[in-house]
């Protein structure tokens, strides 16, 4: 399992219905719906998890930092 390419394959499928919905093309999200929900749950449940075992307080706060500047663009 590659999250890395997960989030890729997510990101495609996002842009996919973006560029539909400038075509005004009404895009079926609900298989992105589903894919969205076992790949939130597996970070959940695994993912998530084991960082929050093994990083340390300064570690998190990077990554929080990170996450927050590819938010803001």
């Amino acid at each position: 399992f590659d999250l890395m390419q997960e989030h890729g394959s997510i990101m495609e499928l996002v842009n996919n219905v973006g560029d539909g919905l400038k075509k005004n093309v009404v895009p079926n999200i609900r298989g992105i719906a589903g894919i969205l929900k076992k790949h939130a749950d597996f970070e959940d449940v695994y993912f998530y998890p084991k960082l929050e075992e093994i990083l340390n307080f300064e570690q998190k706060q990077e990554i929080i930092e990170r996450i927050k500047e590819i938010i803001q663009g």
